[in-house]
């Protein structure tokens, strides 16, 4: 039994360089966006309520939705639960 030679299709050097080209974008924006959502991290634990357990935001093409949940001091003492806020602070 003979083995056929694979047949490796001709690349153009400019298709090469035009997929790197786009990987680079791709990983300069996948940077930039991951340092916008730590910056907006950093701000939401600034300023959101001391009571804010979690913020959700949902992006598509046709909304923006921005969601946050809160527990009150009371509520986690009648619960006998203990948790932190989104700036890592004990709710007292």
């Amino acid at each position: 039994m003979r083995c056929r030679p694979i047949q490796i299709p001709r690349i153009q050097p400019f298709a090469i360089l035009r997929v790197v080209r786009s990987a680079l974008i791709i990983k300069t924006m996948t940077r930039e966006i991951e340092e916008k959502l730590h910056e907006l991290h950093e701000v939401l634990k600034l300023y959101m309520p001391k009571e804010t357990t979690s913020v959700n935001i949902f992006i598509n093409c046709e909304e923006l939705r921005f969601e946050t949940s809160q527990r009150l001091p009371e509520q986690l003492k009648s619960q006998g639960v203990s948790m932190k806020n989104i700036a890592g602070e004990w709710i007292r």
